[in-house]
């Protein structure tokens, strides 16, 4: 992916590349995974309370019943430290 960027009166040339299982889905993949072991763990509930994800967003209407979005930066931060 490559795009120029202005902002004022520099222009930025952006490059991302994203390798197999390295990207954005991956990451999102390996944290829900922690969560729903996390909680499986300590609540029994089966209810997931994801921090990454803006409060009321639901990313897939069949899971929404066991994924809570909560929108908390600072436990979200925490859980993908816990992930490196």
């Amino acid at each position: 992916f490559s795009r120029t960027i202005s902002y004022g009166n520099v222009s930025y040339k952006l490059y991302s590349h994203s390798f197999l299982h390295f990207g954005q889905d991956a990451a999102h993949e390996k944290l829900s995974e922690s969560l729903h072991n996390s909680a499986a763990n300590s609540t029994g509930e089966g209810i997931v309370t994801d921090p990454c994800t803006p409060k009321g967003y639901i990313l897939d209407k069949n899971l929404s019943g066991s994924i809570q979005a909560a929108g908390n930066f600072s436990k979200c931060r925490s859980a993908t430290f816990a992930m490196l």
